[in-house]
């Protein structure tokens, strides 16, 4: 269903998806994660159906033709795993190429502190780009990295390429939670997890 309704197949809006309306196409909020392939993928490998091959290619093909300034997730992460799902299913040298540049931008856009930058700046069809230092994190907004697969996919990318700033980076990140999890579980300096137990 997703990948055939609330996929924009042709014209303008091809590559991007719709999903906040019962009356589908209704709604005038059009995205990349709506219709990302992280999870396409593991339907194309169970089924080997071409069709939905066809589609992720076409998706990511679309998404390559941009030079964005967006957020870092869901929108670029979105199309980082759609490049990471293309390169699997090609092998095409210059898609690995791409990867390994936006590893290196995701690797500066995790600050010293563990904190994602908001956005990033990304030419789609080569990975070069930067993160934007303009003093905002994705702070609160984390979930759209951590539910719509874009974590998933910058740890993928680190390991298939054993990308050592980027795993670094990963690993800051993942300490800022662990923190920021330990901090909210302890409230007056009594741990809540205690007595809930």
């Amino acid at each position: 269903h997703n990948r055939d309704v609330d996929t924009y197949h042709r014209g303008n809006f091809r590559g991007n998806g719709t999903r906040h309306n019962v009356n589908h196409w209704g709604c005038n909020d059009k995205e990349w994660r709506v219709v990302m392939p992280l999870a396409r993928r593991l339907h194309y490998y169970l089924t080997a159906d071409p069709w939905t091959r066809e589609v992720i290619l076409n998706t990511v093909s679309a998404w390559q033709t941009y030079e964005r300034t967006a957020s870092s997730a869901p929108s670029i992460t979105s199309a980082l795993s759609g490049i990471l799902v293309k390169h699997e299913l090609t092998n095409d040298p210059a898609d690995e190429a791409v990867l390994r540049r936006m590893a290196d931008l995701y690797a500066r856009a995790v600050r010293p502190d563990g904190h994602f930058v908001k956005s990033v700046h990304v030419n789609l069809a080569t990975g070069e780009g930067d993160p934007v230092e303009d003093g905002q994190t994705m702070d609160g907004r984390y979930f759209f990295l951590n539910l719509f697969g874009g974590q998933h996919a910058l740890v993928e990318l680190a390991e298939l390429l054993d990308h050592r700033p980027l795993i670094e980076a990963a690993a800051r990140f993942a300490d800022r939670c662990i923190a920021e999890e330990a901090a909210a579980n302890a409230y007056g300096g009594v741990d809540r997890a205690a007595h809930t137990a």
